[in-house]
C-alpha cells in the first residue's frame, strides 16, 4: 500500500467526523468488472464514510487478490479508489517454435 492511502487514513482519522461523498469512482480496473470492484468496497453514492470503512474497503480489494496497489483519496467531493491489478499472466515463454 502506498505513502497515499495512509496519509489519507491519517488526515481523516484526525477529522473523527463522518464525510459524505456525492460519488465513488474506482480507477485502474482491467481484469475485474466494475460491478464486482463495488460490491466488494461497499460504497454507494451519497454515503458517509469515516477512516475504519475505507480501511475495511481497502482490506477487501486487496483480499480479493487482484490487487498489488490501492490509493485512495477523495476529489471535488469523489472518492476515488486508485487501484493497481496484478498481471494475470507474469511471465510468458515460447519455445520451439524457430523460423529457419
Amino acid at each position: 500500500m502506498k505513502v497515499v492511502s495512509v496519509v489519507f487514513l491519517a488526515l481523516i482519522s484526525v477529522q473523527s467526523v463522518a464525510k459524505t461523498v456525492e460519488d465513488v469512482r474506482i480507477d485502474g480496473l482491467v481484469q475485474m468488472p466494475s460491478a464486482r470492484a463495488f460490491d466488494v468496497i461497499g460504497f454507494d453514492k451519497s454515503e458517509s464514510y469515516d477512516s475504519g470503512k475505507v480501511y475495511q474497503a481497502i482490506s477487501a480489494l486487496f483480499n480479493t487478490g487482484y490487487f498489488s496497489d490501492i490509493d485512495v483519496y477523495e476529489d471535488n467531493n469523489v472518492l476515488v479508489f486508485d487501484v493497481e491489478e496484478r498481471p494475470s499472466i507474469g511471465n510468458l515463454t515460447i519455445e520451439g517454435n524457430e523460423s529457419h
